[in-house]
C-alpha cells in the first residue's frame, strides 16, 4: 500500500510538474527524472557490493558503507578498505568510509607463486635464511560477542585465495579485511615476507587450525620481532565482526611497527624468513642479526678487508633467474659458479639487480657509484626502521651507510616514514610532484595505512603543503586522524583538482558510475550532478533521502567541496527540509487511474 501511495504520489507531482511546460523541456525533464529513479530503485539499492575485480589496480572495492553498521546490510564474504588510521579524538579506534566488494574468490589464482629457485620479485639483499617464532594469543573482546567460526573459516579462506590474484607489492605493505556476518578476519604482511609467501603459509595452517580447535575469543598469531622494520611482520585477527574496531587496531599495530599485547601468548609455530646479511664494519664478512638461528652460514657478499684478493669479474642477476641463467650469462658450468658463489644457500636467496663472481676473486667493495643523472639509488624507510636495517637492506656496512648521510648529524634519530635514503653515492632525486601539462594537479589516492605526514615526507613535502594544495579537492576532510579517508584522490601539486572516482551504489553527486567531468566546470558545481528524485536531498556518500542524515549540512573546518564533520552524512545538494511553496502552474490536470 505505502508502494501504491509513493508510485501515485510520484506520478501526481511529476505531471503536475511537467504541464505548463513546453514539450522540449517536458522531454528534458522526464529524461532527468527516468535517470534518477533508475539510480535509486530496484537494483541500483542492492544490499551487497558488486564482486571484486582482480586488478586492486581497478576500481575495486569502490562500494562504499559509512560506517560498521552499515555493513549487516548483507550477508556474503566482503572485503574491506578502510584507514587503518582512523580514529576518534579519544585515539579509539573508528572505521568509517568503508570500501567493499564481494568476495568470490572460490579457487587459488596463480598470478603469484613463490619460488625459491629463482630471483625474487623485490631488490633487498635478503641473502640470510632464519628460522623464528611465530606466536599465538588471546583478546578481550570489547564488544563481547561472540562468532560463528564457520563464518570466520569461510572468511579467510576467501583471503588466502585472493593473496595469489597478482604479485606482491615492492613498495606496499598488504593489509586485508574479510567480513561475513558474525566474523572478521584482519591481515597484515609486510612486503619483505610476502614475497616469498610467508604470510599465506601461516594463514593457511591458521585456518586448518581453527577447523581443528575452534576458537571462541578474539585471536591473533603474529610474527613481529624487534630489530627489524614492519616490513618484516605478519599478523593474523580473527574476531566477532562487532569487533570490526579492534581488528582496526591490531593492523594498525603491525603497520606501525609494534606487536599486540595478547593473553595466553605462545610460541605457536616456526617459520623460516629471508633478511638482509648484516654486513660488517668495512665490508667483513656477513652474519646473522637479531640472535635468530639460521641454517646457513650467512653469505660473504662483499670483500673481507682481511686478506687481499683480485676483484671478480661480475654479472647482474635478472629477475626470475635461477642459476642456470647466472651460469649461462657468465659462460661458465654450474660447478664453477657454485666454486665462485660459495654460500651455501646461494641459488635460494637470489634477488633481482644482486652482483655474482662469474670468476675466482672478490665481489668489488666499494659504495655504489650513483645513477647516470647522479642522483643515488633509493629505499623508502618503514615503521621501526633504524640506521641498522635500513643499512642491512641497502646491502651496505652500517660505516658506509653512514658515510652516505654524514652531513646531516641528527639522521638517524630523525627518521620518519615514508623517508627516502640514499644507498649508493650521489644527491636524493627530486621527488615533488609536477602538475599536468593541461594544468592539472599531480594525484595521490589515499591507501589503508596512510597518514598526512607519510603521504608528504615521501613526496618532498609538507604536511602544510598538503592542506593548502587541496582546498577544493573534493571530499577532502583534512589530515586529522578521523578524517583521511581511503579512496580518496587528492592534490600533490598545484592544478586544478581531480574529478573523484566513482563508487558504485552512489545515486547523486559526481561519484555516480559512468559520470564525467564537464568540461570547463570546476569542483564547486559537482554537487549538481545527478540530482536526486524530485530534488530531494543528496548527502556526501552519494546517497538521496528526506531525513536529517541527507538534507543537513554539516560544514568541516577545511571548506572543500564534498565533505562533511567526521561522523556525520553532510548533505551536499538540494540541502534543507524546509517546506516551499511555490507558484501554482498555469493550468491544472486530472488524473484518473483505476485499480482492481
Amino acid at each position: 500500500m505505502k508502494a501504491l501511495f509513493h508510485c501515485r504520489f510520484t506520478v501526481a507531482l511529476l505531471l503536475g510538474a511537467i504541464a505548463a511546460q513546453s514539450d522540449a523541456a517536458q522531454e528534458a525533464d522526464v529524461d532527468e527524472w527516468r535517470a534518477a529513479h533508475q539510480r535509486t530503485s530496484g537494483g541500483a539499492m542492492n544490499s551487497c557490493p558488486p564482486p571484486c575485480r582482480e586488478d586492486s589496480k581497478s576500481e575495486a572495492k569502490s562500494f562504499l558503507y559509512p560506517g560498521t553498521p552499515d555493513l549487516t546490510r548483507c550477508n556474503e564474504t566482503m572485503m574491506l578498505d578502510f584507514a587503518v588510521q582512523n580514529t576518534k579524538k579519544d585515539g579509539t579506534a573508528w572505521p568509517i568510509a568503508i570500501r567493499a566488494c564481494k568476495a568470490e574468490f572460490n579457487t587459488k589464482y596463480d598470478a603469484f607463486v613463490p619460488d625459491d629457485n629463482v630471483a625474487a620479485i623485490c631488490s633487498t639483499p635478503n641473502h640470510d635464511v632464519i628460522k623464528i617464532s611465530v606466536f599465538m594469543g588471546e583478546l578481550e573482546s570489547p564488544e563481547g560477542k561472540e562468532f560463528n567460526n564457520e563464518h570466520l573459516v569461510a572468511a579467510g579462506k576467501q583471503l588466502l585465495n585472493s593473496l595469489g590474484v597478482e604479485k606482491p607489492s615492492c613498495t606496499q605493505n598488504l593489509l586485508s579485511f574479510t567480513y561475513l556476518q558474525s566474523s572478521v578476519v584482519g591481515f597484515f604482511a609486510g612486503r619483505e615476507v610476502h614475497q616469498h609467501g610467508v604470510p599465506g603459509n601461516v594463514l593457511d595452517s591458521f585456518l586448518k587450525h581453527i577447523q581443528e580447535t575452534p576458537i571462541s575469543k578474539p585471536t591473533v598469531v603474529q610474527l613481529c620481532e624487534g630489530g627489524r622494520g614492519a616490513d618484516y611482520a605478519l599478523g593474523i585477527i580473527a574476531a566477532s565482526a562487532q569487533d570490526l574496531p579492534l581488528a582496526q587496531d591490531a593492523t594498525k599495530a603491525w603497520s606501525d611497527g609494534r606487536c599486540v599485547k595478547a593473553d595466553n601468548a605462545d610460541d605457536w609455530t616456526t617459520v623460516s624468513i629471508k633478511i638482509p646479511a648484516t654486513v660488517g664494519s668495512g665490508n667483513s664478512t656477513s652474519t646473522n642479526s637479531s640472535g635468530a638461528t639460521s641454517g646457513d652460514t650467512a653469505h660473504s657478499w662483499s670483500k673481507s678487508r682481511l686478506v687481499a684478493r683480485a676483484d671478480c669479474r661480475t654479472a647482474t642477476v635478472h629477475p626470475n633467474d635461477g642459476c642456470w641463467a647466472l651460469a649461462q650469462r657468465c659462460g661458465i658450468s654450474e660447478a664453477a659458479l657454485a666454486r665462485f658463489n660459495p654460500a651455501s644457500n646461494f641459488c635460494n636467496t637470489l634477488v633481482a639487480d644482486q652482483k655474482y663472481c662469474c670468476s675466482a676473486g672478490t665481489l668489488p667493495d666499494t659504495i655504489p657509484d650513483a645513477n647516470p643523472d647522479g642522483t643515488c639509488r633509493t629505499i623508502s624507510v618503514v615503521a621501526n626502521d633504524g640506521c641498522g636495517t635500513l643499512a642491512s637492506k641497502c646491502g651496505l656496512a652500517p660505516a658506509d651507510f653512514t658515510e652516505l648521510h654524514e652531513g646531516d648529524e641528527d639522521f638517524c634519530s630523525t627518521l620518519a616514514v615514508g623517508q627516502l635514503v640514499c644507498c649508493t653515492h650521489g644527491k636524493l632525486p627530486d621527488i615533488r610532484p609536477k602538475p599536468g601539462a593541461d594544468g592539472s594537479c599531480a594525484t595521490y589516492t589515499v591507501k589503508k595505512d596512510d597518514g598526512c605526514a607519510a603521504i608528504a615526507i615521501a613526496h618532498g613535502l609538507e604536511e602544510e603543503d598538503i592542506m593548502d594544495l587541496n582546498k577544493k579537492t573534493w571530499g577532502w576532510n583534512g589530515c586529522d586522524p578521523d578524517s583521511l579517508l581511503v579512496g580518496t584522490i587528492i592534490c600533490l601539486s598545484e592544478g586544478t583538482p581531480p574529478f573523484p572516482a566513482s563508487v558504485d551504489g552512489a545515486q547523486c553527486g559526481p561519484t555516480v558510475p559512468g559520470t564525467e567531468m564537464p568540461e570547463g566546470s570546476t569542483s564547486d558545481e559537482w554537487a549538481e550532478l545527478n540530482p536526486c528524485p524530485l530534488n530531494v536531498c543528496c548527502n556526501v556518500w552519494g546517497n538521496c533521502g528526506l531525513m536529517d542524515e541527507f538534507c543537513v549540512i554539516s560544514e568541516t573546518d577545511t571548506g572543500a567541496p564534498g565533505t562533511s564533520k567526521p561522523g556525520e552524512n553532510g548533505c551536499i545538494a538540494s540541502c534543507g527540509m524546509d517546506i516551499i511553496k511555490g507558484d501554482p502552474p498555469a493550468e491544472t490536470i486530472h488524473v484518473a487511474y483505476f485499480e482492481s
